[in-house]
This record gives structure tokens, sequence and C-alpha cells, in this order.
């Protein structure tokens, strides 16, 4: 069924002179909240305005932001520190996993152009001196955000991950380069991601690794 702009005015007019029938008969419409009651006495509509003041839901908890969403604010007003976290975890996961499987293509999406590069060399010269990485997350110990910075429109997040890891690099013939496939060691990394919130679409992209994944030699620190 359709109305023409004759019967929607039609139906105003109508509504607005039985609010007004209603506010006289009432004597005044009685209000809760500063919004109007209709249909309720005035004594009524006290009663219930003393019972909902007295009870624990008229109580409005204020939960302060913490340290990280109040940097974020100017950009990311729903910024969420558990939020992000989870999300680095399981960018963390991908982005070791691609480059360890030299995946270049699928690390476009996940790191920024200058990491990027460093990380597609590393990954070339593996392919040229045929050596294979295998490595196992078997979970994380923490991840927490140790700073938070924004320039601009740009906005950085430097998280440290403690992780477990089974970790093991073979030269072309199968021999072990580094690490022990049946040693399980307690590693610490520290990323920075970074999120330009100019550009459409807008997504979090790892910029900086301090535990570098091209280092061979920090991938053997047992924390």
């Amino acid at each position: 069924m359709t109305f023409s702009w004759v019967d929607i005015t039609i139906f105003a007019v109508v509504g607005a002179i039985i609010a007004w029938r209603l506010r006289q008969a009432l004597g005044g419409q009685p209000k809760m909240g500063g919004v109007p009651v209709v249909g309720m006495s005035a004594k009524n509509a006290k009663k219930i305005i003393e019972k909902i003041n007295r009870s624990e839901c008229a109580r409005i908890a204020v939960i302060p932001l913490d340290e990280n969403s109040s940097k974020m604010m100017p950009l990311d007003p729903g910024f969420s520190t558990e939020s992000f976290l989870d999300n680095a975890k399981k960018s963390f996961n991908r982005i070791v996993a691609c480059f360890n499987q030299g995946d270049k293509d699928a690390l476009e999406n996940l790191a920024m152009p200058a990491l990027i590069e460093k990380l597609g060399k590393e990954m070339s010269r593996r392919e040229a001196e045929q050596e294979l990485v295998e490595l196992e997350i078997l979970g994380f110990e923490h991840a927490k955000i140790k700073d938070v910075s924004v320039c601009g429109n740009v906005a950085n997040v430097t998280v440290e991950f403690a992780t477990r890891q089974i970790t093991a690099t073979y030269d072309g013939g199968g021999g072990l380069i580094c690490g022990d496939p049946d040693k399980e060691h307690n590693i610490v990394d520290v990323w920075t991601f970074t999120r330009d919130y100019s550009a459409k679409p807008s997504f979090w992209k790892l910029s900086d690794s301090a535990a570098c994944l091209v280092s061979r030699e920090i991938r053997e620190i047992v924390v």
C-alpha cells in the first residue's frame, strides 16, 4: 500500500489533534527525564521516576579510557587495546608464515613497502641458496602494547610479542644451519604497526620489526 502526500498530511493533522485532546484530558503531560509520558497521571509518573532514581539501573558508571585509547582518540575514537592486540596476533602468525613460505605477494596487504622490500631480499637470498625454514608457533605468552604515537593522520603502535616457537633452518643438502627442530624456544619480538587514516582504504600494516625476521641470529635468542 502506498500513500500520497495528501494522505500523509491528513494523518499528521489527525495525530496532532489527538495529541492536543490527550493533553487537555490529562491536564498537562507528566514527564520522565524530560520526555512526556502519555496516558499516565502525574502522581503515578512521579512514583515511577522516584523508583528509577533509587534503582541501580539509574547509576551510570564512567569507565575511563586506557592510555592507548586516549592517545588514539583524535584519529580513532573507537580504538580498543584488546581488539587491536587480537588482530595483531593474527597478523603476527600470517606474516611469519608468509615470510617463511616466501610468499611476497601475500605480504603486500600485511606490511609497508619499505619492509616488504627488505623481506623480499632475504626471501630471494634463501631461494638462491636453497635454504628451507621450518617454524612452528606453539602459542603466545603475551602480546602487549609498548608505545602509541600519532602524527597527523598516521598512527604507530609498537607491540611486544612473547611466543613459544620451534624453528630450524636447513641448507640445500638438508643440513641444519641453525635452530633445533626438537627444542622449544621462548622468543620476544617487537613489531611496529602503522596506519595512515587518510588513506582509502586504511589498514594497519607492519612497518618495523626490532627482532628482525631476516636475522637468523635473533631467532636463536632464548629469553
